[in-house]
């Protein structure tokens, strides 16, 4: 671990996070499909209840699977918050600058892609709202 106060870079700490960059890219190509079935729906004027719900559906379960794919960064907060704070005690401002920023590049990856799993359930239920012009099953009304 670099402990040298008196750069602005961030710590290199091991956190022992497992590698998700295979399981995420498998995610990201789920997640593709999913959305050119939702174009093919739409080209083809065949969205239906029962057809949004699978494929709300579909998306709930790569969000999921990304969600928990992430649960370990969530864990390595207080840790990696502790590393900054000490190696950067005599510069506390700077110190949460960086752990900050280390911790948002951790959850980057899957940040992203769970936001793109949102807004493709919003695009979905935008694209059931104009086609029947009331809220899609999934919402609580």
């Amino acid at each position: 671990m670099s402990t040298n106060p008196t750069t602005n870079q961030l710590i290199d700490v091991n956190l022992n996070l497992p590698n998700h960059t295979d399981n995420l890219k498998e995610a990201e190509l789920m997640l593709n499909a999913i959305r050119k079935d939702i174009i093919d729906v739409c080209l083809e004027d065949k969205l239906s209840d029962e057809i949004h719900e699978k494929l709300f559906d579909k998306i709930v379960i790569v969000l999921d699977w990304i969600g928990r794919m992430s649960i370990p960064a969530f864990k390595i907060r207080d840790e990696l918050e502790e590393t900054y704070l000490i190696t950067y005690r005599k510069t506390p401002k700077l110190g949460r600058l960086l752990f900050d920023k280390h911790y948002h590049n951790i959850h980057r990856p899957y940040s992203s892609l769970k936001n793109r799993c949102f807004n493709t359930i919003d695009e979905l239920d935008i694209l059931y709202k104009e086609k029947f012009n009331k809220n899609p099953p999934n919402w609580i009304n």
